[in-house]
């Protein structure tokens, strides 16, 4: 991976970096990981406010040509 600079102490750190070791200054926040359902397709969310059901599964928007 390559070395940046970061923007707000100018010291170098690796591209893969989330976050500058030196100052704390965040630079790539990750991905929030997808829950997949138990056979593989589609993923479960999880639903804002007070519902009775609180998680949503949904069908996955990839598809697969195989």
């Amino acid at each position: 991976m390559a070395l940046i600079l970061c923007p707000e102490c100018k010291s170098s750190i690796s591209g893969a970096a989330h976050f500058c070791p030196r100052c704390g200054y965040p630079l790539n926040e990750p991905a929030p990981k997808r829950r997949k359902l138990p056979n593989g397709t589609g993923c479960i969310k999880h639903l804002s406010g007070r519902r009775t059901r609180e998680w949503a599964a949904y069908p996955s928007t990839k598809k697969n040509f195989s």
